[in-house]
Order: structure tokens, then C-alpha cells, then sequence
């Protein structure tokens, strides 16, 4: 699943996510979850310093950070626009599929910890890597939409979101094959081979597997 974040701590790269977040109304077809602000910490001059310099260190400190912040959006508008043609032509032949690997990472507007967070998303997520830059991965989510993440919460191992409504899970690669089991939209599935005719073969992380149709899952 991915989740909007609204207000997340800016200082650690993965906040605490243990409590359950507050769900937040008025938001169509899902269900939105915004985490406490943290609170402001202001550092205490030492006793005979100067308060002047104190302050005029803070804010070439905040200057240089909006700077850095600047620097790696602009980065990205350019990103975005050599990638233009590929996003809107959906995932191309031989397209790179990666899946979260820990429990929750923050996906950033730009490749840095101090960007914007915009979502949550869990474990098992699948994303198309568009391009890596410096520790940095522009990925692209099953509704079109690019995002930052660190190299370092992606695993290779494959996984499939599941799109439709209800996918139906069959014995075989055939629509007449009996049913193993459905999955409801927004569950992933790993991903163990291509078949063909239209299907691949899935395992829930229950144990069950069986073959599910491309046009039911995202993330091939």
C-alpha cells in the first residue's frame, strides 16, 4: 500500500512509523494518514558567546540547506523532462522493476532527505527505476507518478501490485483452469515467472500460488 504523508520529521531518513497513524477524512478512494510534526529544537548560545554570531551562524546554516534543496529540484525538472516521452508511453520492453525492501520507506519530491516526503509505501511495493544519481533512485509508481527513494531500501526481488478490482489466482495459465484463490486491488504479489498467453505465475506471501493475468497486476 502507499500512503500520503503531510508533516514527517525532517531529521532522521526513516521516522518512527511503529504507532498507528491517524487516518485524516476527506480524502476519495483511500484513506490518507498525516504523522505529528516534530518539535522545534533552537540550540542555546554558550555561556560568554556572542548571540549575534550565534544567529548569523543559524542562518547561513538554513541559507546553504535551501540552497542544496533548490539545486536537487531543479535536478529533477530536468530529470522529468528527458523522461517525459517514456512515462507517458507506459513501462518499455525491458523496463527495471525493483521492490521496497524494509518495512516502510518515504518516497521524497527530489533526491534528498531534506526534500518533501509525499508517500509511505511498505514492504513489497513494486516501482520501475527510471534513473540513479548519487545514492538516489527516480522511480516511477503504478499511477505514473515519479518520485525519489534511497538506493538502499530497493531489493531486485519482484513483485506484482495487484490493479484489478479482484484478481482471480488459477491452477494453470487458462481462464477455464480452476481457482486457487482472489486477491483484492492493492495487494502484492511475488513475482516467480512470465507465462505465456497473457499470465504470470504469483505466490502470496500466505504460500499460495498459482497464475494470474497481466491486464489484473502492474509492475512487468
Amino acid at each position: 500500500m502507499r500512503w500520503c504523508v503531510e508533516d514527517m520529521p525532517s531529521s532522521p531518513l526513516y521516522p518512527s512509523l511503529g504507532a498507528d497513524p491517524v487516518p485524516k477524512r476527506g480524502i476519495r478512494g483511500s484513506r490518507r494518514f498525516g504523522l505529528a510534526r516534530a518539535a522545534s529544537v533552537r540550540p542555546v548560545a554558550a555561556p560568554g558567546s556572542s548571540a549575534g554570531a550565534a544567529a548569523s551562524g543559524d542562518g547561513a546554516t538554513r541559507i546553504g540547506a535551501a540552497a542544496a534543496l533548490r539545486a536537487a529540484r531543479a535536478a529533477c525538472l530536468v530529470l522529468g523532462a528527458l523522461l517525459a516521452c517514456r512515462v507517458s508511453s507506459g513501462p518499455a520492453a525491458g523496463a527495471d522493476f525493483r521492490s521496497v525492501a524494509v518495512a516502510a520507506a518515504v518516497m521524497y519530491d527530489a533526491p534528498s532527505s531534506k526534500a518533501r516526503r509525499l508517500y509511505v509505501v511498505g514492504q513489497g511495493y513494486p516501482v520501475e527505476v527510471m534513473v540513479s544519481v548519487e545514492g538516489w533512485v527516480k522511480v516511477r509508481d503504478h499511477g505514473g507518478e515519479l518520485t525519489w527513494l534511497p538506493r538502499e531500501v530497493l531489493a531486485d526481488r519482484r513483485t506484482v501490485l495487484v490493479t484489478a478490482p479482484v484478481a482471480e489466482v488459477r491452477r494453470a495459465p487458462d481462464g477455464q483452469s480452476p481457482l486457487e484463490f482472489t486477491v483484492q486491488k492493492g495487494v502484492t504479489l511475488e513475482l516467480v515467472e512470465v507465462a505465456a498467453g497473457g499470465w504470470v505465475k504469483v505466490r502470496h506471501r500466505d504460500g499460495g500460488s498459482g497464475f494470474v493475468q497481466v491486464r489484473s497486476v502492474w509492475g512487468l
